[in-house]
């Protein structure tokens, strides 16, 4: 297990789920990352969303990161994900 602050981590998953969202979808814009977790903050997630995926979604769909659909880039949070179940 690494022993950098987590937020190490998390940052460097954002930034690689980012960079793959791009490779993905090279000509659209990205409307929303969230960083989510479970109410008794047991686990941790992501979302990450883009503008086409919106299309036709009703309005408030991109303000509710649960019903986006996409969760590109999971795989960069393994690492922050198994560090976060040791730190709860």
């Amino acid at each position: 297990m690494t022993s950098e602050p987590i937020e190490v981590g998390i940052a460097a998953a954002i930034v690689a789920a980012v960079n793959r969202l791009r490779q993905e979808y090279p000509s659209e814009q990205i409307s929303g990352l969230a960083l989510l977790t479970d109410d008794n903050l047991s686990t941790l997630g992501h979302a990450i969303c883009v503008e086409s995926a919106l299309v036709g979604q009703p309005d408030l769909t991109r303000f509710e990161p649960v019903d986006w659909l996409s969760d590109c880039g999971r795989e960069y949070f393994d690492p922050a994900r198994l560090r976060w179940k040791d730190l709860v």
